[in-house]
């Protein structure tokens, strides 16, 4: 079950209705300079999701064969398998921020800002777009899926302007 507050699912309704009656979203004052004749539809600050595990490293304790030895083993054996299964799970692939930035919408891509350099993710290439608990997931044919979370109040809103834009969608399902 989505939690996205009563008025973030009345913003997506809202798009999804002019989308409906076959009307384009309201262009917005470009953030930066675009091609010409390319449209702004939305521009926010973004995390940017990948699916992604770590390297987690562990301390474990060692004992010896001497009196106090055998005695640090029995402290020391659960010790490292509590340790072990700790980095185990902290390490586990999942959702995690690989970037963040300026995200801008046209008709025809998302623009990152990362850093010094801009990320292009054109919408023909768009596959699968979904509402999830943290943002919008994005698949992109021959690229790794992301999730891009603009704001928990705008979520909603921008799934249903990436339903429209990458798949051409006009009443997404919320």
């Amino acid at each position: 079950m989505l939690s996205y507050s009563p008025q973030a699912m009345a913003s997506a309704e809202a798009l999804k209705t002019v989308l409906g009656e076959g009307r384009e979203p309201q262009p917005q004052q470009p953030a930066l300079r675009l091609y010409e004749g390319e449209p702004q539809y939305y521009h926010s600050y973004a995390r940017i999701f990948g699916w992604e595990g770590t390297d987690v490293r562990y301390h474990k304790v060692h004992g010896n064969v001497s009196p106090e030895g055998l005695a640090v083993t029995a402290i020391a054996l659960p010790f490292n398998m509590l340790s072990k299964a700790n980095a185990k799970r902290r390490a586990a692939p999942k959702w995690r921020v690989v970037e963040t930035g300026n995200l801008i919408t046209t008709d025809r891509r998302l623009i990152i800002g990362a850093g010094h350099s801009l990320i292009d993710w054109y919408h023909s290439e768009v596959a699968d777009v979904r509402l999830d608990d943290i943002g919008v997931y994005l698949a992109y044919h021959g690229h790794d899926a992301h999730i891009i979370d603009v704001s928990p109040a705008a979520n909603p809103w921008f799934y249903v302007l990436m339903s429209y834009l990458g798949l051409n969608i006009r009443q997404a399902g919320l």
